[in-house]
This record gives structure tokens, sequence and C-alpha cells, in this order.
């Protein structure tokens, strides 16, 4: 496949780093929410409602997205459709601290060679370098929970490794949509509009009359969850418009260190030497990133 250029620089400057890492954080957060639910398809309509209604009182002060942007629009909502059916499936199979590494490291990974061999970014030693090192140490949090990984419930790594593919197809996507639709707000906007639709749909059509009562329950959560990932993700698209797609996609996923905390307060996973190790890596990697 024939390279695109990228028109944009490699660094990663200190404001498009600190959108990143607070949409990391925010990111966590909505993950441990949903991992708490029982009802996880739910709490995604939920998360799908609550975006859907963030995003169409600010859709009249936005423009509208360029006509190239719109089928990444289009093949983005597909993605993250994909992504969180999958993201679902994991987690009814494994612990947030066994899903969360595998989905989260394997995806850089997975970005960084598409954006290198399919966009055609170009990327120093030093930023490659600090890619593996972030890559690196999130993989590393779930190594002691490989028993549980490999033989009492293969289902885990497929599904975590399934949730990586989709995430960097996604980034990949809403990279260069981003900049073909000129404008990173719209096309936040109707993007979450679109898969907000997507997932009532879905939710709707497994739960049929479950799912009032479901929503009713946990709309509280549901909400904040939403809004939370809905903030998350417009900070991730503004950095992609400003920065290259591989160390921005990088950086983002920093949320599992955060993860990794936030499953030790509030779910009772135990925060051991080799996450303080995987964290210190991370850290690490992000520093080369920045340089």
């Amino acid at each position: 496949m024939r390279r695109r250029p990228c028109p944009v620089p490699t660094p990663v400057e200190t404001h498009i780093a600190a959108l990143v890492l607070l949409a990391a954080l925010l990111h966590a957060g909505w993950n441990t929410l949903v991992k708490r639910s029982t009802e996880r398809l739910a709490m995604m309509a939920l998360l799908g409602a609550t975006s859907f209604v963030v995003a169409s009182a600010a859709a009249p002060f936005l423009p509208w997205p360029a006509a190239a942007g719109w089928p990444y629009i289009i093949a983005s909502v597909i993605l993250h459709i994909g992504y969180q059916l999958f993201l679902i499936a994991a987690y009814r199979h494994g612990d947030l601290s066994e899903v969360y590494p595998i989905a989260r490291g394997g995806a850089p990974v997975l970005t960084t060679l598409a954006a290198l061999w399919l966009v055609g970014e170009t990327l120093s030693s030093v930023t490659l370098a600090g890619i593996a090192l972030v890559a690196a140490g999130i993989m590393s949090l779930s190594l002691q929970n490989r028993a549980a990984l490999f033989r009492a419930n293969p289902g885990t790594l497929f599904y975590a490794v399934g949730t990586a593919g989709f995430i960097a197809s996604y980034t990949v996507c809403d990279g260069l949509g981003v900049r073909a639709a000129e404008s990173p707000h719209a096309y936040t906007v109707w993007l979450f509009l679109l898969e907000g639709v997507s997932i009532l749909a879905i939710a709707a059509a497994i739960h049929r009359r479950r799912l009032p009562a479901l929503l009713a329950s946990g709309w509280r959560v549901g909400a904040v969850a939403g809004t939370m990932s809905l903030i998350a993700y417009w900070l991730v698209l503004w950095a992609l418009s400003l920065g290259a797609i591989a160390p921005v996609a990088a950086l983002r996923e920093t949320s599992v260190v955060f993860a990794a905390i936030l499953g030790a307060l509030f779910l009772g996973e135990r925060m051991t030497a080799l996450r303080v190790v995987a964290a210190a890596l991370v850290a690490a990697g992000v520093i080369l990133i920045k340089l």
C-alpha cells in the first residue's frame, strides 16, 4: 500500500502531552466504573446515551465536518462498536488488571506499526524506544496473572488482544480523520452522536424489555462514566490533530498505570512490586517520547 505523507511533526509538545495524560486518567476512571458494573452492555449503552446527549448539545455550535472526514467517521463508529463489544467480553472473562494491560499495551505497538507502514509517519529512534518502553511496562503488568490468562481462562487473552487490535485500528483511523474533517471538535461530536445511537440499538436488541430497567438502575454511574469517556477521547482526538499518531497513542496508554492504582483502591486488586516496576518503565517511556 502506498504510504501517505504525514504533515505533522513528531516531537510531542508539552501541551499535547498534558492533553493526552489527562485523557489517560479519565479513560482509566471510566473503565474502572464499567468493570464494577454487572451489566456491562447496559453500562456501555448508558455511556453512549450520555455521549449522545452531550454531543447533541455541542453540535449546533460547531462547524460541519469537511466531506473528506465523513468516511473516517463512519469507519471509526464501526471500529468503536467492535472495540466496546470485545471489551465487554474481555471483562466478562478476566480482571481489570489482566485485561487492561494486554489491551492497552498491545495497542501502541500495533498503532506504531500502522503509523510507520501505512500512514508514513517518521519517528526518531528515541521516540520509538519510548513507545517500546511504554508497551513493555504496560504488558508486564499482566505477567503475575499469566497462569490464569493462558490456562484457566484463555478467552481473556483472545478478547484482550482483539480489543488491542480495535484500539489500534480506530486510533489510526481517527488520527487521519480529524485532519481530514478540518475540525477535531466537529469530528468528535459526530463520532459520539453516531456511536451513541449504534450502541443503544445493539443494547436494545440484546436486552429488549430489560433495557429500560437496567438503564434506570445505573444511570448515575453511567452518566459520570459517559461524560468521562467523551472528554477523554475528545482530548485524544484534539491531540491527534496536533501531533503524530504513534507517540500520542503511546502516551494515551499510560492510562494503564492509573487503572492499576484505581483497581487497587476500588476493586480490591493487589498493588505489587511488579506493578511499581511496570509504572517506572512506563514513566521512562513517557520521558523518552517527550524528548
